[in-house]
């Protein structure tokens, strides 16, 4: 039941992920005119590999707009100007390997994945900026609780 469980949270924070980069690299793509957004995105000190940057208006009007993090960088172009809440999500390897899905007609054993940045700077963040017109850099240190 265990690995039922844990092969369930990994398809999901994969799909997950793969849905949140398809949007905000689709809302990004809505922006072209608006202001450059840039910058560093690191955890614990090491470079964020591979996630996804959102940036949502902190007011709740006006589109949401985001990108991709690779090697610990992202950019995109605002839209629209003012203060945004910030969100970072970025899945791993555990280290554990799990059996196959015969779903998908796997044979080895795969990697098991899951997001390891805190809630603090995603779901419930409490990261803002303060996006002007003209270019904007934005680099984001985050820690382990």
């Amino acid at each position: 039941m265990h690995s039922i469980l844990t092969h369930i949270q990994r398809v999901t924070a994969a799909a997950g992920v793969i849905a949140l980069c398809a949007i905000v690299v689709a809302v990004a793509g809505c922006g072209a005119g608006g202001s450059p957004v840039s910058g560093a995105v690191s955890f614990d000190a090491a470079p964020v590999d591979s996630g996804t940057i959102s940036f949502v208006p902190a007011d709740g009007k006006g589109p949401t707009f985001g990108g991709v993090i690779t090697s610990g960088r992202y950019e995109v172009v605002a839209p629209s100007p003012g203060p945004k809440v910030v969100r970072v999500s970025a899945v791993r390897p555990t280290g554990r390997k799990l059996p196959p899905d015969p779903l998908v007609g796997g044979t080895e054993p795969v990697d098991e994945i899951a997001p390891y940045i805190p809630e603090q700077y995603n779901d419930q963040s409490t990261l803002v900026c303060d996006v002007v017109a003209g270019s904007n850099t934005f680099d984001f240190h985050l820690k382990s609780p």
